[in-house]
């Protein structure tokens, strides 16, 4: 049996050390490469993200923009129809009325949020403002579209059975949901200055002002939500442009 005392411990210890010294190296060098990793594809979300909240915020002005032409024609057309006075509509009251009733449909983009999301990415985003204010986007994202869901449910359930018998309708303007929406083939909605005929007389009724009442009200209700979702996306886009250049620091 060799002597202990002719064993080199010094060396073994030494050599012991060393590979205990690569393996965390090793270690460390995989958790780096890892984590760098991770926030290379976090920046890749989160500049994703932030090119479809500005192609958001460009429709939102778009569509707000079409909304208060709607609010102005609705505005005008209730102005026509509450003058006892007047015995013949204007002129221009069947343009109005195309444009008042028009079913406007922002339908935001909310797919680099779901990916960025679904990837678990968020996850290394340490800015909890950030986190917020992402929350409250996709809140609103989902308010907007059941916005506008009741507005084309008001339409199809109040608008056409008091309007309808008074006025002869054009189409909707959606060729892709005319089968969804009138299955026998018959038009069913308004566009903007439509070949329609007016009854005056039948129009001057407080079912049909109740309901281009409500009407307006779903406008103004829609409007108020973009505007909302406006000023959210600004607050977002400064915050993603922050996280951005602090992950790529």
């Amino acid at each position: 049996m060799q002597d202990s005392r002719s064993i080199d411990w010094k060396r073994i210890t030494a050599e012991a050390a060393a590979v205990v010294v690569s393996i965390l190296i090793a270690f460390w060098i995989d958790a780096w490469w890892q984590e760098r990793s991770e926030r290379i594809r976090l920046v890749e979300y989160l500049v994703h993200f932030e090119n479809e909240v500005i192609a958001n915020d460009k429709l939102i002005d778009t569509h707000l923009d079409e909304l208060s032409r709607d609010l102005v024609a609705l505005h005008k057309v209730l102005l026509a129809l509450s003058d006892p006075d007047r015995q013949t509509l204007p002129e221009s009251f069947k343009h109005d009325l195309g444009n008042a009733l028009w079913i406007r449909s922002p339908r935001v983009s909310m797919d680099a949020y779901d990916e960025l999301t679904n990837s678990g990415n968020l996850r290394f985003v340490s800015n909890a403002q950030l986190k917020k204010v992402v929350n409250e986007y996709s809140n609103r994202g989902d308010y907007l579209d059941a916005s506008y869901l009741f507005t084309t449910t008001s339409y199809l359930d109040h608008i056409l059975p008091t309007i309808g018998p008074h006025i002869a309708l054009s189409s909707l303007g959606w060729p892709e949901y005319d089968e969804h929406l009138a299955p026998d083939g018959e038009n069913t909605g308004i566009t903007p200055d439509p070949p329609f005929s007016t009854n005056a007389v039948g129009l001057r009724s407080q079912a049909v002002w109740n309901s281009l009442f409500n009407w307006k009200t779903a406008k103004i209700d829609e409007s108020r939500t973009l505007t909302a979702m406006k000023g959210n996306g600004l607050e977002l886009r400064a915050l993603l442009r922050a996280e951005i250049e602090f992950q790529n620091q």
